[in-house]
């Protein structure tokens, strides 16, 4: 799973256009941020993708990267978009077969989310689960947000791996250190490295917090953790 915030792609029948939008605001700012990553990566493929969702009655699913505008917990290089579903416009749940996924990827030149494997038991999955929740757990050299499962009902559901949530809670951390310059749940300090990044926080970050409560640097979790990690390397 790439870690960036749903973008919905339909047709609009009763005003017969294209409607580019985001899980959370029919028209607010994530659905802008979309709708301009998606048509700067489509350009004149815009159209083609208008022509499938009118055709096919049907919702096409991308997950949105930007990691300027909206950076997340895991590093990206540029803006980008991951077609991840062909949703049928129905009541009931169904969605188009992984093959026709990478087909319409193709003809829009898109990534296409990956399939990572297939697990024929219970056994096989639970020794998958435990290998990727380890602390230290790379997929093809790199941390990513985690994985999305489906099983043979067409069930889906979200695995958040351990390198993910540690940073997304230690961002929680950040935010509440550079406004107050402490924190009140100390039960998110659970091992040493959060206590050392927090400590860190505290005594290099927070003492360059300005008059008006900004920072002259980005205070993102990721920019952070770059900073905290290249200190930490130069020791």
């Amino acid at each position: 799973k790439v870690n960036g915030f749903l973008g919905i792609v339909g047709y609009d029948s009763a005003q017969k256009k294209l409607l580019v939008t985001s899980k959370g605001d029919m028209y607010g700012l994530y659905a802008k941020i979309f709708k301009n990553t998606l048509a700067a990566e489509l350009k004149e493929r815009m159209q083609l993708l208008e022509d499938f969702v009118k055709t096919n009655n049907c919702s096409v699913i991308f997950e949105c990267i930007e990691p300027e505008k909206d950076p997340h917990i895991i590093e990206y290089r540029k803006p980008q978009v991951v077609l991840l579903e062909i949703i049928e416009n129905e009541l009931s749940f169904a969605h188009r077969p992984y093959a026709e996924l990478i087909a319409l990827g193709e003809q829009l030149q898109v990534e296409v989310k990956e399939q990572a494997c297939t697990l024929t038991s219970w056994d096989e999955l639970q020794a998958w689960l435990k290998t990727i929740m380890q602390e230290d757990y790379l997929y093809n050299g790199q941390h990513i947000e985690g994985f999305v499962i489906e099983d043979g009902r067409h069930f889906m559901t979200k695995l958040k791996l351990a390198y993910y949530s540690k940073w997304k809670r230690l961002r929680r951390v950040a935010e509440a250190t550079l406004r107050h310059g402490a924190v009140k749940a100390k039960w998110q300090l659970n091992d040493e490295l959060s206590r050392e990044f927090y400590q860190w926080l505290q005594e290099e970050i927070y003492p360059l917090r300005k008059g008006d409560g900004t920072y002259a640097f980005a205070t993102d979790i990721i920019s952070l953790r770059k900073r905290f990690e290249e200190r930490n390397s130069c020791i």
